[in-house]
């Protein structure tokens, strides 16, 4: 598993295709390149780790891990830690 830090380029990244989930904040990453192409080359456990949301679920309802600790997004670009 691939974390950026702020001086590296990142690209956005849409959890749930941008078709399907629009440009929301819920919906959107701050990937580096290597980082989005890693999310790419592994769906199973990008999708697990809520970087991939799948097109039936809503991204506000699907946290993102990063290591083991859970975030949700909202709507206004916040983060908050899940219990």
């Amino acid at each position: 598993m691939c974390l950026q830090t702020l001086r590296e380029p990142v690209e956005r990244h849409h959890r749930k295709r941008r078709r399907d989930g629009g440009d929301c904040y819920e919906n959107i990453l701050a990937l580096h390149r290597k980082c989005h192409a890693w999310v790419t080359e592994h769906p199973e456990e990008a999708t697990t780790r809520g970087l991939i949301v799948p097109t039936w679920a809503e991204p506000l309802s699907v946290p993102v891990l990063v290591g083991e600790q859970a975030w949700e997004l909202d709507q206004a670009g916040g983060v908050s830690r899940v219990a």
